[in-house]
């Protein structure tokens, strides 16, 4: 199987988006798969909570042409591979403003790479270096937090990546929308429903994963430099994530979209930290 590369995006920040491409990672390792993590952020945040808070070789040496994107591979505590950011990284996004065919470094960078998988945390904005991670890739998770407000988002991100398909990169796959800090409350229930009828209009499947439940279990873990297979192995999210990687997998090997949640979804995972309420 070739190298199947994913990026993983969002509007805006703190919806999960990063811990997401932690996660998938780590589940696809678990699952036997080989996978090289990208942070593409400036704000470091994979990077830091795969425990790499000062890296000697970042992401920017490799657009800045001193190294090699396999030179600047470093290994997590657990077991994870990643090309590190630091803010330094912001810089290089102002560079590339002037550079010629500015959207294709990074698809350049990782020609050659002998990975099953190669995960992108995208910036939470669509700058040029989200542009990068859109050309370089085959398959696009679109990470949301289960609040009205970012529907509105949900718009402008299909917005900007149908344009990418149309003019840049026809091979880019949404496989799907990732609910995150999913709650047991209504008003998450009716955001996964208004997400899934937007899904089902414009891009003619409702794409949507089944949604990660809320929990501090996350934060802890990535304050530990950990995920929570390590953390907490048997808490539902981490189920989740495994149910994620395995939808990833048949995408992979044999073409298989993502159609919808399964129907036990929407009756809300558990969540140590969300009571049911209305």
């Amino acid at each position: 199987m070739s190298t199947r590369t994913i990026s993983v995006c969002s509007w805006k920040g703190g919806v999960g988006k990063t811990t997401t491409s932690q996660h998938l990672a780590h589940a696809l390792v678990r699952a036997g798969k080989s996978v090289l993590l990208v942070d593409l952020d400036p704000m470091h945040g994979l990077s830091t909570s795969c425990g790499i808070r000062r890296p000697e070789r970042s992401m920017t040496d490799v657009f800045e042409a001193r190294f090699n994107l396999a030179d600047v591979v470093v290994q997590s505590a657990d077991g994870l591979r990643i090309v590190p950011a630091d803010t330094t990284l912001a810089g290089v996004e102002r560079a590339l403003q002037n550079e010629v065919a500015r959207e294709q470094f990074l698809k350049r960078f990782l020609e050659g790479v002998s990975y099953d998988y190669v995960i992108i945390d995208t910036p939470p904005a669509l700058g040029i270096l989200t542009m990068n991670a859109f050309m370089a890739s085959r398959g696009l998770i679109v990470a949301t937090d289960s609040k009205f407000l970012s529907l509105e988002g949900l718009v402008l991100v299909f917005d900007s990546i149908q344009k990418v398909q149309t003019r840049l990169n026809p091979d880019l796959q949404i496989l799907g929308v990732l609910p995150t800090m999913f709650t047991r409350t209504v008003h998450a229930r009716e955001c996964l429903e208004e997400t899934r009828s937007f899904l089902q209009k414009n891009l003619g499947r409702a794409a949507v994963f089944n949604p990660i439940p809320y929990t501090i279990r996350f934060a802890e873990a990535s304050t530990a430099g950990r995920t929570v297979f390590d953390y907490a192995p048997d808490f539902e999210g981490a189920k989740a994530y495994e149910s994620l990687a395995e939808e990833v997998i048949r995408w992979a090997t044999d073409g298989s979209l993502c159609v919808e949640a399964s129907t036990s979804s929407t009756e809300a995972p558990p969540s140590i930290d969300s009571p049911a309420v209305a």
